[in-house]
């Protein structure tokens, strides 16, 4: 369950899952819905997978509120347990459903510190201060330690507490 289809985001997340195809022929992505990541809609789609892939054991959403939309779905197909779902977002909503066991996990996005960062890169550039092109990675947070090299983090049961979400 993903960003609309013209989204970066969701371009990004098709470019994933073919590296993924390629390098692990025995994972099979069985659907995608691009969506406007609304609970709804998400819902809506979540359902519709649910029904046409029985077998299928993973769910990932491209933002809390799908994944909101897909634990809905996912319970009122009575298909708790049978289904995992890992959310990128980190909402705090995200982080609740972590501690409850309604999703497995979810990975950061820091909504105010990016847009931040992005402000003040703008602010610097008006003035002149920044004269070279600037890459701001991991939405402008720091990392946790166990943070693989390529900067991804993934926060489970085990390490939900040392998040702190940025928006509801």
């Amino acid at each position: 369950i993903t960003a609309p289809q013209l989204n970066a985001i969701a371009q990004a997340i098709d470019i994933a899952l073919k590296r993924v195809s390629d390098d692990h022929p025995d994972f099979k992505v069985v659907d995608e819905a691009y969506t406007d990541y609304s609970v709804p809609t998400s819902f809506k789609e979540t359902q519709t997978m649910i029904q046409a892939h029985p077998d299928a054991t993973i769910l990932y959403t491209g933002y809390s509120t799908s994944a909101q939309g897909a634990v809905q779905a996912r319970q009122a197909a009575g298909k708790e347990g049978q289904v995992k779902i890992y959310d990128k977002g980190g909402s705090q909503w995200a982080a609740d459903a972590v501690r409850k066991g309604l999703i497995e996990a979810t990975t950061p996005e820091a909504q105010v510190t990016s847009a931040r960062a992005l402000i003040d890169l703008l602010l610097d550039g008006l003035s002149g201060d920044v004269t070279k092109p600037t890459v701001i990675l991991h939405d402008g947070i720091d990392l946790l330690p166990e943070a693989t090299s390529t900067g991804f983090e993934v926060f489970t049961k085990q390490n939900i507490d040392l998040w702190k979400p940025e928006v509801q």
